[in-house]
């Protein structure tokens, strides 16, 4: 069955005969001339005709936004000390103003901290963490995320660096 594909207005993306199933459809963020898409709502239309010449089409809108970048968590490996400030490091760059969240979080997503939540400019961020949970308490040695979301105008855009802990 011939599939098509297509964001905003860059045309189409994919035109290939497909098995009947579930398809994943890649898009790098540029142009068809390799150039950066611009930032803001999109919207992703697929149109299929199956065997029979019946067509169909689904649509979802997305939003394309750069405003975060280069997340890393330093130390990848943090030693947990009970009078520590600053154990992990988050470092990351904003493109644009935005409300910025930080929190360490479980591998499975549960937050056990919140480091940061505030409005931050443009540039290169240091956010450290002092390796204790909510309540206060040092947290306990295992594998964790720094997940930083910033959101603005153009939507929320969010980043997630793993990394280890151990008590000492």
């Amino acid at each position: 069955m011939p599939v098509r594909a297509q964001a905003r207005h860059l045309g189409v993306l994919a035109q290939d005969a497909e098995q009947p199933g579930t398809h994943t459809l890649a898009w790098n963020g540029q142009t068809v001339s390799n150039a950066p898409a611009a930032e803001g709502s999109w919207k992703l239309s697929v149109t299929a005709v199956d065997d029979r010449g019946i067509a169909s089409t689904a649509e979802r809108q997305f939003a394309l936004n750069d405003t975060i970048g280069s997340l890393q968590s330093v130390p990848a490996e943090a030693q947990l000390r009970p009078k520590a400030r600053g154990v992990v490091a988050a470092t990351f760059t904003l493109a644009h103003p935005a409300r910025v969240t930080v929190t360490v979080e479980t591998r499975s997503g549960i937050v056990i901290a919140t480091v940061l939540d505030r409005q931050l400019g443009p540039g290169a961020q240091k956010v450290l963490w002092n390796g204790r949970t909510w309540t206060g308490a040092l947290a306990f040695t295992g594998a964790y995320q720094l997940r930083v979301v910033a959101t603005n105008t153009i939507g929320a855009a969010s980043l997630i660096a793993p990394f280890l802990a151990r008590r000492q």
